[in-house]
């Protein structure tokens, strides 16, 4: 649960955020066209009282219908979009493919999972990092492949800032994944080592000597 939890309370405290910036917002349009809360209030539908608790943010829970005629009313257009920040939440395919993996490699590896990425404001954390002697590895799991540029970027810029020799991008084996893998050269240039020689490495405690992509 200590995933799920760190995940919920970071998304009310974003939520309870874009509120009271969005009422911030509101407030100055509204003053800056020379509305009052009744004008405003009428045209959205709602009372000016509640026009009044979005713009000092004393409203925790905001219908985006109620918001976005809010914003209208006083010239504006309410705009929602998701941006990438942090990891997901893992589930039991996901936990599991990791586990498969952890135990075809050397028991005398070092091995944790949800390794965070230090840094300001940064909520990064590789799925996984392994290290012995002459090896330190980002292990970054996938059960669906979809958007091989943007796991591509990702691995790479979480390689990057660990400072990390190697990198293991480890695929769940599906019909799916493999005619993705099929399909995409570069993701086999970008990750030379296959299953057979990166779990052979592994095994043995070793460096593979070049980035691997694992089917597992």
């Amino acid at each position: 649960m200590p995933t799920f939890e760190t995940c919920r309370q970071r998304g009310s405290s974003r939520a309870r955020w874009a509120l009271r910036h969005a009422g911030q917002e509101l407030r100055h349009a509204r003053l800056d066209a020379g509305l009052s809360l009744r004008i405003v209030a009428e045209s959205s539908g709602i009372s000016h009282t509640q026009v009044r608790r979005i713009e000092s943010g004393e409203a925790p829970h905001v219908d985006l219908d109620v918001l976005s005629r809010c914003a209208a009313a006083v010239g504006m257009d309410l705009s929602v979009r998701l941006h990438p920040r942090g990891t997901a939440v893992r589930d039991a395919a996901h936990i599991a493919l990791l586990d498969r993996f952890r135990r075809r490699i050397d028991p005398m590896l070092g091995w944790r999972t949800e390794v965070p990425i230090s840094g300001t404001d940064d909520w990064r954390s590789a799925d996984a990092v392994m290290d012995g002697p002459g090896l330190r590895a980002i292990v970054e799991a996938e059960t669906r492949l979809t958007d091989i540029q943007s796991v591509e970027r990702r691995i790479s810029g979480k390689q990057r800032d660990l400072g990390l020799e190697r990198a293991v991008l480890l695929v769940l084996d599906s019909v799916h994944n493999r005619r993705v893998v099929g399909a995409a050269p570069r993701l086999r240039e970008r990750f030379p080592v296959g299953t057979r020689g990166a779990l052979a490495a592994f095994g043995r405690g070793e460096d593979p000597r070049a980035d691997c992509l694992v089917i597992l």
